[in-house]
């Protein structure tokens, strides 16, 4: 298959790095938009999937915290860890089904969340409950090889394509 449907670790989005600003959510109109994609990219969004999301900071001080409460959640830590710019990352995840609204409310309490521990939340993944599995889907993809021909037929032309990747 030409392009493998893997969406963990694609949906990180919008980095922040004032650790303070939370002055940028991520709009229900993109969630429902990233949902639209992987609907008609067959994922299956109503099915439990394992969602991560992500904080970030200058420093990891809060970040025990942070789990802490949102263990109460039942999500689970996943990894601290310091990127090459040295700022540090929490990653939780938790297996759940969402649809857009859903998430979106969620990213509001995570919102809150790291404003009230003064870190900045990233947003989240998506991906198989299954780790390192790509997400299952309902999609057949045809192999595209075609050939043409022209042939004339009781004084009229036609024209036939045949795709020959069955062959």
């Amino acid at each position: 298959m030409k392009n493998l449907f893997i969406w963990t670790c694609v949906f990180v989005f919008f980095a922040c790095n004032n650790s303070q600003s939370q002055s940028y959510k991520i709009p229900l109109e993109e969630i429902e938009e990233m949902f639209s994609k992987m609907e008609a990219n067959g994922v299956y969004t109503d099915r439990t999937l394992l969602w991560g999301y992500f904080f970030t900071a200058d420093k990891k001080d809060h970040f025990y915290q942070i789990t802490k409460e949102l263990k109460n959640q039942n999500f689970e830590l996943v990894e601290i860890f310091q990127a090459d710019d040295k700022s540090y990352w929490l990653h939780l995840e938790r297996k759940e089904i969402h649809n857009p609204k859903s998430l979106f409310e969620l990213d509001k309490v995570l919102y809150n969340v790291a404003k009230k521990y003064e870190v900045t939340y990233d947003g989240f993944d998506v991906g198989n409950i299954n780790k390192g599995q790509p997400i299952p889907r309902d999609t057949y993809v045809v192999p595209e090889e075609f050939k043409t021909t022209d042939y004339p037929n009781d004084n009229f032309p036609y024209l036939l394509v045949g795709n020959t990747a069955f062959d």
